[in-house]
């Protein structure tokens, strides 16, 4: 159910080289990776989950123009 624009985002943001060294929970815990590819596939873009003390985290995404940006904004207004 993507649109072509939303395809091709995803395919760059999963083919695009991971920078820097993956979180622990990242690596860690199977369920955290699922909802990273589930995030990922809705936003098309890359998301990384990071998990802090007591629960708390960071949920970062990964965008490599303005456009991009503005592809992911759309979708976390809807």
């Amino acid at each position: 159910r993507l649109s072509v624009r939303e395809t091709e985002q995803s395919v760059k943001a999963m083919s695009a080289p991971q920078s820097g060294k993956p979180s622990k929970s990242s690596i860690d815990d199977p369920d955290v990776r699922r909802l990273e590819t589930q995030i990922s596939e809705k936003l098309g873009a890359a998301v990384k989950i990071r998990g802090g003390k007591n629960g708390s985290g960071q949920l970062v995404i990964q965008f490599h123009s303005s456009d991009e940006l503005e592809g992911i904004l759309e979708h976390l207004s809807r």
